[in-house]
């Protein structure tokens, strides 16, 4: 029994000095191991100037071990960089020598990439009328710092394009040009969409795209009727606050976010499946056409790339402080087609069978006609005709001009001195401006016209005022020059109270609060699916926009979304900006 205790001691002794050879070695290694994984993520970062293998070196030393310990790769070719370390600590045994075994060999590897792969990101910005102040002074803050940073020394491999949204995404004119729009009016260029086409993340070539109405429901009739187009329409006439596509240019990025102003309602789901459409693959050929108009860089043929292609990441950042509103468009029966007034004006001779100009003094009382015969209308809408020309000089003109033929392109009123067609103006249809223009609004409920004019009392009558020479005014047309609430308010003042309602309520509710989640949902889902990052931000936003964007980001992704309790939003974008550039350890 002594024996075989001695024996079972010496196993014992054995099995615990190899446990603590074991044990030291594995310190040993986890000691090198730590130092290399810190050398390798320092080494493998694409801002570096020196060598990886000196970082490395000089992380070994720091820690003790000699430069040779380890063997280095480093590849760093500005777009990808890549540092390999691999060593074998050797730690010399107490105990397992007593069964042969000297020395105890562990292996250390190490590695790291950084990776520049070629990035497609848009930018869709909130400029809804709650943005204003400090707010939006610091998103242009925060988002200018972060385009800076992203596009410094990979201008050749990114494209960034900003989507500013409010109630709706003006494309702009260059972009517009590369769509099919519905034509009902060229004023301004935005779309709508319906439900089913925000399932997918792209716009199939060929898609005609219903344009947004241009009217405004905004200006109340004190405000009056300025001349041209109306105030306060739902789309910018302008090029303010269009999208920028496709850019990787510093200062233009930052100078249009700068220009940015804050103003209207909200409406996300615009400007996601805008930011969408702009990363999708089926917009290629919109961007090789804007390439070949030298607006956006010829390096980026090809873009946007197709989804998941290898050494590619497709990212959205969307912003808000607010949460999904009204929008509205005008009724498909009033885009287009007659609106029911008639417009005349005495000053303006108009004519379908022979081409003539007003007189050069445009007095209204005479004009001459293209057989060499003066002639005018009276103020009382009558017609007269003379057989020669006033002996006093009120109606001269060129007698060399010649008119175009009748009929005329668009709505005029009749020729100016040059045999030009004349346009109306906005002004012509506010008496209070002192236009002499003759309305004549078809009233459904009395089956007769009502007619109005400067200086008299409103009649009706069973034809417009001015007969034939009377022209109507089409839908677009009247929308765009006039705020419907003008329209219900002053010019149909007086009508009976369901004649007026067409007017006043020419406009409807295209998306609602909840449809618009709903379609900002079905995007950003399609996005997901398509492998496009989404990164969401709610800055100070109620709890309908927070939810918003977390589920925007999804479920999956609670990490891509940031709540900003704050006004400054820099810590989430710096965020965004640390996650799309940190370094990987692949080993």
């Amino acid at each position: 029994m002594t024996i075989f205790g001695l024996f079972i001691f010496i196993l014992m002794l054995v099995g615990g000095g190899i446990a603590l050879d074991l044990m030291r070695a594995e310190v040993n290694r986890t000691e090198l191991q730590y130092t290399v994984d810190r050398a390798v993520l320092a080494a493998g970062s694409l801002d570096n100037t020196r060598d990886g293998r000196e970082i490395v070196q000089d992380y070994l030393r720091a820690a003790g071990y000699p430069e040779d310990a380890v063997r280095v790769i480093s590849e760093n070719n500005g777009f990808n960089s890549r540092i390999a370390v691999a060593s074998e600590v050797e730690t010399q045994s107490l105990f397992m020598n007593m069964l042969g075994v000297d020395t105890i060999i562990t292996p250390v590897s190490s590695e790291a990439k950084e990776e520049q792969t070629e990035i497609e990101i848009a930018l869709v910005l909130d400029r809804s009328g709650s943005m204003g102040g400090s707010k939006l002074t610091n998103l242009k803050t925060a988002a200018n710092d972060f385009v800076t940073k992203l596009l410094k020394d990979r201008e050749q491999v990114t494209t960034i394009s900003v989507v500013p949204y409010n109630h709706v995404v003006n494309l702009g004119e260059d972009l517009a040009s590369k769509f099919r729009l519905t034509g009902e009016h060229a004023n301004s260029n935005c779309v709508i969409f319906d439900g089913t086409e925000y399932t997918s993340t792209g716009i199939a070539a060929g898609t005609v795209l219903q344009r947004l109405a241009h009217f405004d429901p905004w200006t109340d009739d004190d405000d009056g009727n300025a001349t041209g187009l109306v105030a306060r329409p739902q789309c910018q006439a302008s090029d303010e606050g269009r999208i920028l596509p496709w850019s990787n240019d510093v200062g233009a990025i930052t100078a249009h976010i700068n220009s940015l102003t804050a103003h209207s309602n909200t409406a996300m789901d615009l400007g996601v499946k805008w930011g969408l459409a702009l990363l999708d693959p089926t917009l290629r050929e919109e961007a090789s056409s804007m390439i070949a108009d030298g607006d956006v860089p010829s390096i980026f043929t090809g873009r946007p790339y197709d989804h998941r292609t290898p050494g590619v990441r497709k990212v959205m950042v969307v912003m808000t402080d607010g949460k999904n509103t009204n929008q509205y468009d005008l009724k498909d029966a009033q885009r287009t087609g007659g609106s029911g007034i008639f417009a005349y004006n005495p000053d303006w001779a108009i004519s379908s069978d022979s081409p003539f100009w007003p007189s050069e003094n445009e007095t209204g009382d005479c004009a001459i006609g293209a057989s060499g015969h003066a002639y005018g209308h009276g103020r009382g809408g009558d017609t007269t005709y003379t057989t020669s020309l006033n002996e006093d000089g009120t109606c001269l003109v060129d007698p060399d001009a010649t008119p175009p033929t009748p009929p005329y392109a668009g709505l005029v009123f009749g020729l100016n001195k040059n045999g030009e067609p004349r346009p109306y103006p906005a002004k012509s249809f506010d008496k209070k401006l002192g236009s002499d223009t003759i309305l004549s609004i078809w009233s459904p409920t009395n089956n007769s016209y009502m007619v109005r004019r400067k200086g008299y009392y409103d009649e009706y009558r069973s034809t417009p005022y001015g007969g034939s020479n009377a022209v109507e005014i089409d839908n677009s047309d009247l929308y765009s020059l006039i705020s419907t609430d003008y329209i219900y308010a002053r010019l149909t003042n007086g009508m009976p109270w369901s004649d007026r309602q067409t007017y006043r309520y020419a406009y409807e509710n295209v998306a609602n609060a909840t449809v618009a989640d709903d379609n900002l949902s079905a995007a950003c889902k399609a996005a997901r699916d398509a492998g496009i990052i989404i990164y969401t931000i709610a800055v100070s936003a109620p709890s309908e926009g927070e939810d918003a964007m977390r589920d925007c980001a999804g479920d999956d992704y609670a990490g891509n979304y940031f709540d900003v309790n704050g006004l400054d939003p820099a810590s989430a974008f710096d965020e965004i900006f640390t996650s799309m550039n940190r370094l990987r350890l692949t080993q």
